[in-house]
């Protein structure tokens, strides 16, 4: 092997100092890692939210300390799924979710033409017993649905018409008007689903930002994704609104509602519009970008709003469900908003959503005009 000549040996001098910043790069970004992953996994939710608290200030590592955090749960809500008692009853409305039902007679499928989104749209809505023998007036609920769902899933899974008809003639919460809008891109494509928000780029989580990156490259494929296409906020906020106060007997009062990414819009819309929404459900969701809004005083709720937080106490998919909706509830207590925030049985699926359902209705809607629900 021949020697190295001088300029050989001054070549490797001058790589050893970028060899050695390398190393210090590698071995700095390996403790940060380290650190955070020790962090994320601190016993306790009450001082896991401190912990956030200061991840958070740095965007991503706050967000991956809830990936990290989330993955046991993640795996354990996946392996109880299956093993969930598909039969049930709920309100006096009995479940099974091997099939779906038919809507009652009393929901109606609409359409309108969308200006917002240049095509015609479908929603069903849901009139109260009594509504056509009456000229009363009644308040309003939009129901959001979640990823890889469709509007009919409301009233064919859920059956959120048995359910608020039970509730209605029991006494428990007021007379409704319930409006099911499809939040999917293309509408009968339940493969793409909107984020219900006109700005959705800039209020993706991670598992989204995947989602959305792994869309937009294989658009050909029937794969669950999340599309940034369309004005949905407006076509929702303002076009939704005015077309059900045009053709329904609205009093003015409006509430949003839903579930998983159904549920993170329905906090987002209702909060960032106080003057049109006067409350909202969440289950399961995932609100990072409200959260940042809050901490940054972008959004500042009315008195008035109404707020109830929920998620099952064995739900998580990456950063929806229970550890997110925690972490947002405190977040709300620390600026002395006014919520309701619990937990219920269940990981995250339509058994959890359906069971949670009617304490959602009682505390928007109760008969009285006011109070915390009955959990029973």
């Amino acid at each position: 092997m021949a020697p190295l000549t001088q300029f050989g040996r001054a070549s490797i001098r001058h790589l050893l100092p970028l060899r050695r910043a390398l190393r210090l790069s590698m071995a700095v970004v390996g403790g940060v890692i380290s650190l955070v992953a020790v962090l994320s996994l601190v016993p306790g939710d009450g001082a896991y939210y401190r912990v956030e608290r200061i991840l958070s200030e740095l965007p991503p590592m706050g967000a991956a300390s809830q990936q990290l955090r989330s993955v046991p749960a993640t795996a354990a809500s996946l392996m109880m799924e299956p093993f969930q008692d598909r039969t049930f009853q709920v309100e006096g409305v009995e479940f099974n979710l091997d099939y779906a039902v038919n809507p009652l007679p009393n929901v109606m499928e609409q359409k309108f033409a969308s200006q917002v989104l240049d095509e015609e749209r479908t929603y069903w809505v849901y009139l109260p017993p009594g509504y056509e023998e009456s000229n009363d007036t009644y308040p309003t609920l939009f129901l959001l649905h979640g990823m890889s769902q469709g509007h009919r899933w409301w009233t064919e899974v859920a059956r959120i018409d048995r359910i608020a008809t039970a509730m209605i003639e029991s006494g428990k919460i007021r007379p409704m008007i319930i409006v099911m809008p499809n939040g999917n891109r293309v509408e009968r494509d339940f493969s793409t689903t909107s984020l219900y928000d006109d700005h959705c780029d800039t209020g993706l989580d991670f598992v989204a930002r995947t989602l959305k990156a792994i869309g937009d490259r294989l658009s050909g494929l029937r794969i669950y994704k999340i599309s940034c296409d369309g004005d949905f906020e407006d076509y929702i906020v303002r076009e939704m609104v005015g077309e059900v106060g045009s053709k329904y007997r609205s009093n003015g009062r409006r509430y949003l509602g839903g579930f998983s990414i159904g549920g993170r819009a329905a906090l987002q819309l209702a909060l960032g519009n106080d003057a049109v929404f006067d409350g909202a459900f969440g289950l399961s969701g995932n609100y990072d970008f409200l959260r940042r809004k809050l901490s940054d005083g972008e959004m500042v709720p009315s008195n008035g709003m109404e707020v109830f937080l929920a998620s099952g106490n064995k739900d998580q998919r990456g950063v929806y469900g229970e550890l997110n909706t925690f972490l947002f509830h405190k977040d709300l207590a620390g600026k002395d908003i006014d919520h309701l925030y619990c937990t219920y049985e269940g990981t995250h699926s339509n058994l959890a959503w359906i069971n949670a359902l009617p304490q959602a209705l009682q505390y928007l809607l109760p008969l009285d005009g006011g109070g915390v629900p009955d959990t029973g």
